[in-house]
C-alpha cells in the first residue's frame, strides 16, 4: 500500500489551473481543483482527510487566498500551504509566510520547479524504514518493532501497513472507513471496522506507556483515529 497524495488546487485562472492539475496528476497525484476561495474552503472542509498539500493563488474571487490559508490553518495548523500568485510585492510574501505558507512561488513560473518544490514539501509524509517510537523501534523492512527489554514483535503486512499509514497522516483525523479503502483498497470486504479497532488495540499495547491513557493513537468519537506526533 503506497500513501496516494492529494493536492488542493485553487485558482481562478481555468486555463493555468487545467495545466497545473494535468501536470500534478502525471506526477500521481490526486488534485482536488476549485476556481475561487470559497470553493476551495468548502473542498477542504469536505475532502480534508485526503488532502496533504493546498496549491492557491492569493488573488481570487469570494474568498482570496490569505483569507483561505488563514482559515485552513486555523483547522489543522500543519496543513501545508503553497501560495501562486502574480503578487511579487516583498510586503504580500512576507505576510503570506507570516500567516503559515510553506512556500510562495511567483507566476509566472517553471512547471518543474514548481513539480520540484511540491516533491519536496509532500516528501514530509514520507516515512523511513525505521522509525523510533516512545523508545520501541520500527522496523518496516522486516515488519518488526523491537521493545524496550529488546523483546521482537512481529507484525502481519496489514498491521504494518496500518502502521505506516497512520505514520504518514500524523496529526490528521483517519476515519474507519477510509482506512479501509486505504488499506484493504479494492478487497475492503475482507475487512471491517472491528479489524481496525483490533490492531489500534495492538499498538496502544506495543507503543503506549499507559494503553487506557493513550497519548499517541487516539480514539474520535464516531469517526476513527488520530495518530499524534510531533
Amino acid at each position: 500500500m503506497s500513501l496516494t497524495f492529494g493536492i488542493l488546487l485553487a485558482d481562478d485562472e481555468e486555463n493555468l489551473r487545467n495545466i497545473i492539475q494535468f501536470n500534478l496528476q502525471q506526477q500521481g497525484y490526486k488534485v482536488f481543483p476549485a476556481k475561487n476561495g470559497k470553493e476551495a474552503l468548502d473542498l477542504f472542509l469536505k475532502e480534508k482527510h485526503h488532502l496533504h498539500l493546498a496549491l492557491i493563488d492569493v488573488s481570487m474571487p469570494k474568498m482570496n487566498g490569505f483569507e483561505l490559508c488563514e482559515k485552513i490553518k486555523s483547522i489543522d495548523p500543519h496543513f501545508p500551504v503553497f501560495f501562486l500568485t502574480v503578487r511579487s510585492d516583498r510586503d504580500d510574501r512576507i505576510y503570506g509566510l507570516k500567516i503559515g505558507a510553506d512556500e510562495y512561488l511567483n507566476k509566472p513560473f517553471d512547471l518543474e520547479e514548481l513539480l520540484l518544490r511540491v516533491k519536496k514539501i509532500l516528501s514530509r509524509y514520507e516515512v523511513n524504514d525505521v522509525f523510533v517510537l516512545n523508545n520501541r523501534i520500527i522496523r518496516f523492512n522486516d515488519l518488526s518493532v523491537e521493545l524496550p527489554d529488546k523483546q521482537k514483535q512481529i507484525l502481519s503486512v496489514k498491521e504494518a501497513a496500518l502502521l505506516k499509514y497512520f505514520i504518514q497522516n500524523k496529526n490528521k483525523t483517519l476515519s474507519r472507513q477510509q482506512i479501509l479503502e486505504a488499506i484493504w483498497e479494492d478487497k475492503a470486504e475482507d475487512a471491517s471496522f472491528r479489524t481496525i479497532d483490533n490492531f489500534v488495540v495492538l499498538y496502544r499495547k506495543l507503543f503506549e506507556t499507559d494503553s487506557k491513557n493513550p497519548q499517541y493513537f487516539i480514539s474520535v468519537r464516531g469517526i476513527g483515529y488520530v495518530f499524534k506526533h510531533k
